[in-house]
């Protein structure tokens, strides 16, 4: 009886898993979340948020360190 029935119970497990539709292959594209590139944070983001022109950033003074962990920029910008 035991073998009978773990015999039924894979075969129904197997029809299951052979005829459901899958869509672990498809590609992630729409759906509730939107693009994947949308969740992903912009670097240059603060660019956009910039309160002077381009001008004030071109006369600020650039102080440059190199120490043996990294390079130091100290930048003097007017306004800020």
């Amino acid at each position: 009886m035991k073998k009978a029935l773990v015999l039924f119970l894979s075969f129904a497990v197997t029809a299951v898993c052979l005829f459901a539709p899958t869509r672990a292959l498809m590609p992630f594209t729409g759906g509730r979340y939107g693009d994947i590139w949308d969740s992903m944070v912009d670097p240059f983001n603060v660019l956009d948020n910039i309160p002077k022109d381009i001008e004030a950033v071109a006369l600020s003074r650039v102080d440059w360190k190199e120490t043996t962990d990294a390079h130091v920029f100290t930048v003097d910008v007017p306004g800020f």
